[in-house]
């Protein structure tokens, strides 16, 4: 099945398209810019989905766009929900007009972080923050425009590109001696990686065309963890590769003026996509060492 990704230039997107390279598929992956096309346009959308439709069939859509930026989500309201509803209800309502099928990126943001087990795909929602509404709306736009979506919620996603917590620690360790990370929001750090890996698996299964299960599904990594922990494995690994590390403080998240409030404990059950697709959870431990090893190896070089 021939994919169109919106939002190639993220961790998510850039992640697909090397995904694609590695499964020696490139040449049915369509990275799709916002130059090319601006998701809050329905006139734009509709017209590409169109054009894609006539020229490869049906197409699975992957939505990787988004408005991630939580803070500055608080103030920029109108945008946010421009890029996190609008957008998707395009994309969704395209999709079925012209025949495509849709995978729709969310959030653990969805969550209040309030439950003490892991948050499954029936669990209620109750969004804290303005980026949590928005993409809880942008979930509901596209349950109701589009049959064939799979909507995809996932947390805490990292690489080496990209905004990602992982290489911002990894970059601050290389100019900090000590670095304050928090302690209490505790969450499933997934590798982008990995997730585009899930993708690429869940747009083939798709493309069946007697496949039933389109839904909510979820897929992050394994095991759960605080940020600070997170650091605190990151540096370790660095130290093994002798590259330049950090000591690790903790905090808590009263410590950080932070606009929007986050999850306390947002962790994602993924029991459902195993069981429909024989997706395991990430192994964010057995990722950041390989990303970590590479980044040794361009130094030692």
């Amino acid at each position: 099945m021939n994919i169109l990704i919106f939002g190639a230039k993220g961790q998510v997107g850039m992640a697909l398209i090397l995904a694609a390279q590695n499964n020696n598929i490139s040449s049915s992956v369509y990275p799709i810019g916002h130059a090319e096309c601006d998701i809050t346009n329905s006139e734009a959308v509709e017209k590409i989905l169109k054009e894609y439709r006539s020229k490869l069939g049906r197409c699975m859509i992957v939505n990787a766009a988004g408005w991630t930026q939580v803070d500055d989500a608080e103030e920029r309201v109108k945008e946010t929900f421009e890029t996190n509803w609008r957008g998707p209800l395009h994309l969704a309502q395209s999709a079925e007009k012209y025949g495509h099928d849709l995978i729709q990126l969310s959030t653990d943001y969805v969550f209040d972080g309030m439950q003490e087990s892991p948050y499954t795909e029936e669990s209620p929602v109750n969004p804290l923050s303005i980026y949590g509404l928005s993409k809880e709306a942008g979930e509901r736009a596209v349950r109701a425009s589009c049959n064939r979506h799979i909507i995809l919620r996932t947390s805490w996603i990292f690489s080496l590109y990209g905004k990602s917590f992982i290489r911002k620690i990894i970059e601050l360790a290389e100019k900090k001696d000590e670095l304050t990370v928090v302690t209490d929001q505790i969450g499933s750090p997934t590798s982008a990686s990995d997730l585009a890996d899930a993708i690429l698996r869940i747009s083939s299964t798709c493309q069946n065309d007697f496949f039933q299960g389109w839904g909510t599904y979820h897929y992050a990594g394994a095991p759960s963890a605080s940020w600070y922990e997170v650091a605190c494995f990151v540096m370790t690994e660095l130290s093994k590769h002798n590259l330049k590390s950090a000591k690790v403080i903790p905090a808590t998240s009263a410590d950080f003026k932070m606009k929007a409030p986050r999850p306390a404990k947002s962790i994602l059950s993924c029991n459902k996509i195993y069981r429909q697709f024989s997706i395991q959870e990430s192994d964010w431990k057995a990722a950041i060492r390989k990303e970590i090893k590479s980044i040794a190896a361009e130094k030692h070089d």
